[in-house]
């Protein structure tokens, strides 16, 4: 009987998986679409039943104002929910909220904490954001090769700031080997996704390098850009 009741229970959870992410995937299509009305339909019982995406988006809207008016202090109560349960988008998030002090007493030590726990499971903007804390010192003890570690990781990911970040430390010589060439690439990445600094920043360094080094740098830029990972689209 106790094992009847147990495969009964598999098989309840099996059937509402489905369900759940189906219901999210339609919240996510009505918010892209604009009808936040219709998105948090769908968003608000998810949350409340305990699913950290659609916690952490229903705290994005908060802070926004979509479909509702903004109230910072419920988009914390979502944001740490969700976090709490391990949405990497939400520890960011958090990280950042405590970084500015907003509806938190600011904190760079924690931070430095929740930027950590995204960055661990990948989240680019979070690897930036604790790159830069580890590059000024903030709730960290000052650590320049750390900063150029997580930076490099979110230019991987395709994080623009990130690539002309950078390609910036390149073209300089700041807190690594001066290289133009991978000041180059990372500045053309950038440059593709629309950062208007760092086709800028691409125009000045190109008058300080030879023919041979910016054909080699758009060829690696060439060979990184086909393997980038866009990141998450669901901060917007």
């Amino acid at each position: 009987m106790i094992q009847r009741i147990h495969l009964a229970g598999i098989c309840l959870l099996l059937t509402l998986v489905p369900r759940v992410w189906a219901d999210l995937s339609t919240a996510l299509v009505a918010y892209e679409r604009g009808d936040y009305a219709a998105a948090l339909t769908e968003l608000v019982p998810l949350a409340n039943g305990g699913n950290a995406k659609a916690q952490f988006k229903l705290g994005w809207m908060c802070a926004l104002g979509r479909g509702m008016p903004q109230n910072d202090t419920e988009a914390l109560h979502w944001y740490r929910l969700a976090a709490e349960q391990g949405d990497a988008s939400a520890r960011s998030v958090l990280g950042s909220l405590y970084y500015a002090g907003v509806s938190v007493p600011q904190d760079d030590k924690e931070a430095v904490k929740w930027y950590r726990l995204a960055a661990d499971q990948g989240d680019p903007e979070a690897q930036f954001n604790l790159g830069f804390m580890h590059g000024t010192g903030r709730g960290v003890p000052q650590a320049p090769t750390e900063m150029v570690n997580w930076w490099s990781r979110a230019a991987d990911q395709g994080l623009a700031i990130a690539q002309v970040s950078l390609g910036r430390l390149y073209a300089k010589g700041q807190d690594v080997a001066q290289d133009y060439v991978q000041a180059h690439v990372w500045l053309t990445l950038a440059a593709a996704q629309g950062h208007k600094e760092a086709a800028e920043e691409l125009e000045r360094i190109v008058t300080s390098m030879e023919v041979p080094q910016i054909v080699r740098a758009k060829e690696l830029a060439a060979a990184r850009g086909t393997g980038l990972r866009t990141p998450s689209a669901d901060r917007r």
